[in-house]
């Protein structure tokens, strides 16, 4: 009879082990199933996003200003999460930076959001003090703080004194006629087209260089006009009443030769100067 009654309390105490055991473990992959929180930086200052921007200015920048409560702005949001779907690019890095800027807008609310949608890609910060929407107010040209705006930046852009100006933007406001607004497939289109025109040309180390040599862009387009400048006034010069025989100036057809180079060059330095501002009109083939 104890014997009986001593393998019975061991078999409950097995039972009762093994009922936390699985209690336990039940609890945790629960826990563990739970989605992770959206990491989300304060902006306390712009040098935070500043120096991010400069840091990844290599890839292709996203960035957007949003409300989090705002209905528009969740849209454009939504928008930006397909787009984001559409081109799994890792040359491509994204910014959303939260505002209150809409009635019931708070930090709580921008961390609900950003644990709305999961990419490595994507970098969330809360703006409490508007900083990020009253520097690019300046670069835009809106009435108030910058927000509901989608900001694209090709490879090499550099942030100085104040943001940079970025290559294309569209925007969900009212009374903005310097951007089209928000069309989510127009946006993907442009996205698309800038990743590959910004990298497969240069290759890394190519892209590389030219990121260094961007700041000096305005010296070079400086140099190559008083060149061009020199060219012309050498081309279209008053000719020599006297030649000597066998020079260039004794024969019309070398002279004419010279100045259809020249205009060859012209053109083509002028639609290299222009192609930078050009890449979001290009068609695509």
């Amino acid at each position: 009879m104890k014997r009986k009654l001593m393998i019975i309390g061991c078999v409950a105490m097995i039972l009762s082990i093994a009922f936390f055991l699985i209690q336990g473990g039940s609890a945790r992959t629960a826990r563990a199933l739970e989605p992770a929180s959206a990491e989300m930086t304060d902006l306390d200052n712009l040098d935070q996003l500043k120096e991010q921007f400069q840091r990844e200015r290599g890839t292709v920048l996203l960035v957007a200003l949003l409300s989090p409560v705002c209905p528009a702005c969740r849209s454009g949001f939504s928008d930006m999460q397909k787009t984001l779907k559409a081109i799994p690019d890792d040359r491509l890095r994204v910014y959303i930076v939260w505002l209150p800027l809409f009635p019931g807008d708070s930090k709580k609310w921008a961390q609900t959001r950003s644990d709305e949608f999961s990419d490595k890609r994507v970098s969330y910060y809360w703006d409490g003090e508007k900083l990020a929407g009253k520097a690019w107010q300046k670069g835009l040209g809106t009435k108030r703080e910058a927000w509901d705006v989608y900001l694209l930046y090709g490879a090499g852009s550099q942030w100085d004194k104040e943001p940079a100006t970025p290559d294309f933007w569209m925007h969900q406001l009212s009374g903005i006629t310097t951007a089209p607004r928000l069309d989510e497939e127009v946006f993907e289109t442009l996205t698309c087209r800038i990743i590959p025109v910004a990298f497969s040309f240069l290759g890394a180390g190519g892209l590389a260089l030219a990121m260094d040599m961007m700041q000096y862009r305005p010296h070079f387009i400086a140099l190559t006009v008083v060149f061009l400048a020199a060219g012309f006034y050498f081309a279209y010069r008053p000719e020599n009443l006297e030649c000597a025989p066998g020079s260039d100036c004794a024969t019309p057809k070398s002279r004419k030769l010279q100045r259809v180079s020249l205009w060859v060059v012209a053109i083509l330095t002028l639609a290299l100067i222009a192609f930078p501002y050009l890449i979001p009109y290009l068609p695509i083939g």
